[in-house]
């Protein structure tokens, strides 16, 4: 391989992490399986991979999973007509491989060390086989070749037959092949595999013998029951029409028959023939055409339910009160705002666009909401299927004449106290939307005796970001706070408890939903911004205790679990106290870790720490409110008087500026690379509201001075956060060099109160320094004062905190 094709290995490599989706999803048990599932970039990548090196390799005779030409049917042949048959499962099969097994099958494969750890950094996820990427099926059988062969041999000397289905591994033989289940084990416990113990069974002869599903007492079969059961129903279909027999309206149930027969063809092709004919003579097109809106709601529900991430912590969670029962069902419809707001689902509550001709001229149609009573659907198929396996009845409650839709949640607990919960579903453009949340929620609540309520409200707008009809005439954060202050107004008047939830599904132009919150600028030398009013924003700056292995590049957290623990704790009394803006020191927070923190956050501004990549040095993520997270800004220098000597190769001269629409209004922010290029970017035209600073670095006495000496205007605002190593953490507002006379006008007795007052945290304390910064911005053109004294504007009740995070 040449250096150029390691330098783009290495440069995907660098991006891994942004290159899986991780989720939950149910097992048949009712435990959670977690799936990591790669992105096109990388999927594209592992399946050449797949394709031009895996398949080439031998994985050996024993293996009839992921193998082509191999199925269940081959694996059960092997153990027809035995009088024992042990099945033995393997738990955690693909987490239990490990990178270095990965790396030595392809340098088995004839690639040398280096080449070879590239190939199984890109084949492994947090150092193992993550579910969810192609090459995982045929690495995890290349892994076990060694335990297929090693038991294949033990076997062989007793006249045992051995076959392996991914993870699924049946011996069978004779009377005697209970004396051999524990060394059989030992062998696979030897070569790194876990046994699930709660899933090793022992079949005689005088029982159904199942390997992988299937009948092997005889012959290799599906049983007798479950052929008698599809005799039974394609009778049943034939002489009463698909509909009668589709007792449960599955919108799939010719696909579910079909697939089943198809399925018992593979075993059985003398039985599954004739019935498939039979049931391909019958009229199918009419009861397609009923079941055309059903089958498209079950689509989307399918989709959403493939796409929304199932937090494993409330999965299982215990309904005793009806505190919990509210818990469970707010987790399931967050799930689901996330999966239908992230995935791009909205288009699934559209109309699509037409065309309709008026006096011969075409006319174009543009899309709109679909009506209520479609949304409630789909909306309840969701839910429904999410709930099931909890045991709670989920009921659709609508009533045409008032134009109510909505759900009720029943439940009962294991000390048998029944529970309910009534939840309200309306559009937000509905002029029925306040009637419906004051009045007939809150009466449904008392009909059905219930004091926890929900109510759901789904926000339509068009391309163009308005409404098609009256009379919401509303921004979303408006939408929010009106939501909001009715809420509580019934909940404190009738004294229920009422949550409200927005959903957006509004027809977006693009799959990114930044332009609508942020606005960027590339020349300032004509744009004036100005605010009418003034603001007060509270903004805490972080220190917390962690370091960094500066060994490798780029630098690596020491204790990841423990530095996260901190980080969420101290976001979460960031929030309890107040925080407008919160700001994290550098590389402290992991790109795997945003997208929770920007679930649980939606009021806060957080400049979350900055860390490295291969394409932009030294770049930070931005999380600001309505979940949106806007992607690397880059620490770049803003003004031509930069001197391009002192900064990252990547770091060169530009006019960015970026604008963020928060809940206290347009704040500009620029992220500054420590103390270097503070002066330039202070002098230069683009006149921010806030500089930040994320930082690890140990010459923060420079730093801190660096920064004092140069702010010099009056609208910005300095946040400087580190690591406790170093200490230095602080804010500045509006500070430069000057007379007595001057301090005296801004408030202070002299410099050392004015040190006092502008406080930092000291090295090895942890906690925050909390400031409320005026913003008045009287113009951003005006790069210096005429005269500074006046037009300052200074921090005040600034203050640090020590916590123990």
């Amino acid at each position: 391989m040449s250096n150029s094709s390691s330098k783009q290995i290495g440069y995907f490599l660098s991006k891994k992490e942004k290159a899986y989706s991780t989720f939950n999803l149910p097992k048949k048990n009712g435990s959670l399986r977690e799936i990591s599932a790669p992105a096109k970039p990388m999927k594209y990548v592992q399946r050449w991979i797949l394709d031009h090196i895996l398949y080439k390799l031998d994985v050996g005779d024993f293996s009839h999973g992921f193998v082509p030409g191999k199925s269940i049917v081959t694996n059960a042949s092997i153990h027809v007509n035995q009088d024992l048959v042990l099945g033995i499962d393997l738990k955690d099969f693909f987490p239990n491989i490990q990178f270095n097994s990965v790396r030595n099958i392809f340098k088995s494969a004839g690639y040398s060390p280096k080449v070879a750890s590239l190939l199984a950094d890109i084949c492994t996820h947090h150092r193992t086989l993550p579910q969810g990427a192609p090459t995982s099926p045929t690495l995890s059988n290349l892994v076990a070749l060694k335990i297929d062969e090693k038991i294949d041999a033990y076997c062989a000397k007793i006249n045992f037959k051995y076959s392996r289905y991914a993870d699924d591994i049946t011996i069978s033989g004779g009377s005697n092949l209970p004396k051999h289940k524990q060394i059989i084990i030992e062998i696979i416990e030897e070569n790194g595999f876990i046994v699930n113990e709660d899933k090793t069974r022992m079949f005689s002869q005088g029982s159904k013998q199942k390997v992988t599903g299937l009948v092997v007492n005889d012959k290799v079969s599906i049983g007798r029951k479950r052929k008698k059961n599809i005799r039974a129903t394609v009778h049943n279909i034939l002489k009463n029409g698909p509909e009668m027999e589709n007792r449960e309206n599955n919108p799939f149930f010719k696909e579910k028959i079909f697939g089943e027969l198809a399925f018992v063809k593979m075993v059985d092709p003398d039985f599954a023939n004739p019935l498939i004919q039979k049931l391909k003579s019958l009229d199918w097109i009419n009861y397609n055409k009923k079941l055309s809106n059903p089958r498209e709601t079950e689509l989307v529900v399918r989709s959403l339910q493939k796409n929304s991430k199932i937090n494993p912590e409330t999965y299982d969670q215990p309904i005793d009160s009806e505190g919990d029962f509210l818990q469970v069902i707010c987790d399931v419809i967050a799930e689901m705002k996330l999966g239908m707001e992230r995935q791009k689902f909205y288009p699934t509550f559209w109309n699509e666009e037409s065309f309709v001709i008026l006096d011969g001229t075409k006319h174009k149609v543009s899309p709109t909401p679909k009506i209520q009573s479609s949304v409630h659907k789909i909306i309840f198929s969701f839910i429904e299927e999410r709930l099931l396996h909890k045991n709670i009845q989920t009921i659709e409650e609508f009533d045409e004449e008032i134009k109510y839709f909505g759900f009720k949640f029943l439940f009962t607990t294991q000390k048998r106290i029944e529970l309910n919960v009534s939840t309200g579903l309306e559009l937000a453009h509905d002029a029925q939307l306040e009637n419906s949340l004051t009045k007939k929620l809150p009466s449904y609540m008392e009909t059905s005796s219930s004091k926890s309520g929900l109510f759901i409200v789904m926000w339509f707008k068009d391309k163009n970001g308005i409404f098609f009809e009256k009379p919401t005439n509303k921004s979303k954060s408006e939408m929010v706070e009106h939501l909001e202050k009715n809420t509580k107004e019934v909940n404190e008047k009738d004294n229920l408890k009422i949550e409200s939830i927005l959903i957006d599904v509004s027809n977006k132009s693009s799959a990114s939903k930044i332009s609508a919150n942020v606005s960027k600028h590339r020349d300032f030398s004509t744009v004036n911004i100005s605010h009418t009013e003034k603001r007060v924003v509270k903004i805490i700056a972080v220190q917390l205790a962690y370091e960094l292995s500066t060994e490798e590049f780029p630098p690596q957290i020491i204790d990841e679990n423990r530095l996260k623990t901190k980080v969420l704790n101290a976001l979460a009394k960031a929030f309890d106290l107040g925080a407008d803006i919160v700001c994290l020191p550098e590389l402290c927070v992991r790109e795997d870790w945003i997208e929770g923190i920007q679930n649980t956050y939606t009021d806060m501004v957080i400049v979350a720490g900055s860390y490295y990549d291969n394409e932009n040095h030294n770049v930070c993520k931005l999380i600001v409110d309505s979940n949106i997270s806007i992607p690397l800004q880059m620490k770049i220098t803003p003004s031509p008087f930069e001197n391009p000597g002192i900064t990252d190769e990547n770091m060169v001269p530009g006019s960015e500026l970026y604008i963020y629409n928060t809940k206290v209004g347009k704040i500009s922010i620029l992220i500054c690379r420590d103390f270097l290029n503070l002066r330039d970017r202070l002098r230069g035209n683009q006149k921010p509201d806030i500089i930040f600073i994320p930082s690890y670095n140990s010459a923060t006495e420079r730093f801190y001075d660096d920064a004092h000496n140069h702010t010099t205007n009056s609208a910005v605002y300095i946040v400087i956060s580190n690591t406790s190593l170093y200490g230095g953490t602080s804010v500045f507002g509006l500070i430069r060099p000057e007379s007595q006379g001057a301090l005296v006008r801004r408030g202070f007795k002299d410099e050392n109160d004015r040190q006092n007052k502008l406080c930092k945290l000291r090295k090895g304390e942890e906690g925050f320094v909390i400031a409320d910064f005026n913003l008045i911005h009287k113009s951003l053109q005006n790069p210096m004062p005429a005269d500074p004294a006046e037009e300052i504007k200074p921090v005040s009740n600034i203050d640090k905190k020590l916590i123990e995070f």
